[in-house]
């Protein structure tokens, strides 16, 4: 399995790639493949609870 971290930083460097291309074409289907892996991220993360708490207080059902 991908790690979070992992699908960051390819996202940026897919990025950081089409910002440099000077074909459109390229600029966009890497785009695209940065937003997959965006996607993919925020999926990972949609389960998880985000909050704070404290170490004592039972997970809400």
């Amino acid at each position: 399995m991908v790690s979070r971290n992992y699908l960051i930083k390819q996202a940026a460097t897919l990025l950081r790639m089409a910002r440099t291309s000077r074909d459109e074409k390229v600029s966009l289907g890497l785009t695209a493949k940065a937003a997959e892996m965006t996607a993919r991220i925020e999926s990972k993360t949609a389960g998880t609870d985000q909050g704070l708490r404290a170490p004592d207080v039972e997970p809400e059902d």
